[in-house]
């Protein structure tokens, strides 16, 4: 990102530094001396902190980082007998793991775990009793907001969450002390007025399970089909990062599927073929069900989800178009970040990718790399990238531009994750035009958008394909007349 003001931080420009492991960021003068001073009513002037004031002003951990080690033994051995896993991650498909917990003054506790699936169960423990009560469960969701990690709000006689899967829009509901459900708010539209199917799927990947969540409309014949790969928790927006609006979509005759990284302790490469496999198997599960086409199929992704994109992209012909949303590995990507100061990074790369530095292991980064490797790309790309990672895959960009089979939009000011609402809605716009161009051949026709249409149809591997046969778009899969 830039140095100076490279961060938007509550609508202000700020200056940033790395902070510790991977790409955490922390305030410029984050690791400058604090002192703490106390005011007291009636005194002429503050004193010094003591130390249990000081502790008032600690950050409380991220929920994300809560493990099985954090709870009190007792619980965490009664949740063991539940199935519960007691590693943080890569845990084994079939056990359960933590996705929160929200203690009482009391010292009972409530306790969320989700299984390979995100589905969540909660359950009520009491520290007098020891025990252990299932107190309610979920297709989905009862989290205290938009991820599972985050604790519901815990009362003396009642917990409150947000409710949240495939088919159920985010509403608040009451949870009793005996499991009784009530729905208390639900500000969202109902998903069956939209007229689209979704359903939880499963299949077998080389002898482990993989599962996912497929979005599609109540249309018959083969579809295109739109896949993501990463999470699929909750409700679905757009997939991990929320960049393919994967119910408009849907609502536009592709069908889209979220698929769920298949568990295991593989890193690197292994992974990556890993996450291909189960696309392509989930693609011959779908053509033998005679839902999707298997020669319309596109893939986007963000981080993880779009190294699993690019690979696929790379190692076979299942794709005829794709889109990422963030910075891919290069040697640009090392030597941006390799350097003093920065010896985490590159004890991270050994040890995820098993690799050194590019001059160290040439072989293992033309294997890595697409950027080394873009003679086997014959697919268009579309890269929507962060401004706080675009400088990182520009050898990848302009290469894949060259042989015009990319186009690359770079957001001012954002991070891995965009958040800007009108950054969010020109990428769920783009992503929505270039699949519907690539896999169905149809042209919105909005004047202003004439040049991007203009601009794509000079991509693709042959030029006669891809300017061809466009038509303009259609009246939506889901309306009135398309019963």
């Amino acid at each position: 990102q830039p140095l100076y003001h490279g961060a938007l931080i509550n609508g202000r420009p700020a200056t940033q530094r790395f902070s510790g492991d991977w790409f955490d960021r922390a305030p410029l003068l984050a690791a400058a001396p604090r002192h703490f001073l106390r005011y007291d009513a009636g005194a002429l002037a503050p004193v010094a902190a003591d130390a249990a004031d000081q502790a008032l002003l600690e950050p409380q951990p991220h929920p994300a980082l809560v493990s099985p080690a954090d709870l009190p033994v007792a619980l965490r051995t009664a949740l063991g007998a539940r199935g519960m896993c007691a590693a943080k991650s890569q845990c084994p498909p079939g056990e359960l793991r933590l996705s929160w917990w929200a203690p009482r003054s009391d010292g009972s506790a409530v306790v969320a775990l989700h299984d390979a699936d995100f589905h969540q169960t909660l359950f009520a423990w009491s520290a007098r009793t020891a025990r252990l009560t299932r107190l309610a469960a979920a297709d989905g969701q009862l989290s205290g907001g938009r991820t599972h990690y985050l604790p519901c709000a815990a009362a003396q006689a009642a917990i409150f969450c947000v409710e949240a899967a495939p088919d159920i829009a985010p509403r608040l509901v009451r949870i009793g002390e005996g499991g009784n459900k009530t729905v208390v708010s639900s500000p969202n539209p109902d998903p069956d007025s939209e007229g689209l199917l979704a359903e939880t799927i499963a299949w077998q990947v080389s002898g482990s399970r993989a599962s996912g969540v497929l979005i599609r409309p109540k249309i018959p014949g083969r579809l295109p089909l739109f896949v993501t790969y990463y999470r699929c928790a909750g409700y679905l927006r757009g997939g991990v990062g929320d960049e393919w609006p994967l119910r408009a979509l849907a609502a536009n005759g592709i069908a889209a599927l979220c698929i769920n990284s298949v568990p295991s302790g593989a890193v690197g490469e292994a992974r990556y073929e890993q996450g291909m496999e189960a696309v392509r198997a989930a693609v011959d599960l779908l053509a033998k069900r005679g839902i999707v086409d298997p020669a319309r199929v596109g893939m986007g992704g963000l981080s993880f989800g779009s190294e699993v994109t690019t690979w696929t992209l790379r190692h076979s012909d299942l794709l005829k178009a794709a889109s990422i949303a963030s910075v891919q590995l290069e040697p640009s990507y090392y030597w941006f970040n390799a350097r003093p100061g920065r010896e985490t990074f590159i004890k991270n790369v050994r040890e995820v990718w098993k690799v050194g530095s590019p001059d160290e292991s040439p072989d293992g980064w033309k294997r890595l790399s697409a950027a080394l490797d873009t003679s086997n790309i014959h697919a268009p790309l579309l890269m929507q990238l962060p401004e706080h990672e675009a400088r990182l895959s520009l050898e990848l960009f302009s290469k894949l531009a060259t042989a015009r089979l990319a186009e690359m939009h770079i957001f001012p000011f954002a991070a891995h994750i965009k958040a800007e609402p009108r950054q969010k809605l020109a990428a769920y716009q783009r992503n929505l035009d270039w699949f519907r161009y690539w896999l169905q051949g149809a042209i919105d026709p909005d004047p202003a958008k004439a040049g991007q249409y203009q601009r794509w149809s000079l991509l693709g591997p042959k030029k006669g394909e891809a300017s061809t046969a466009r038509i303009q778009r259609s009246t939506s899969a889901i309306s009135s007349n398309r019963k």
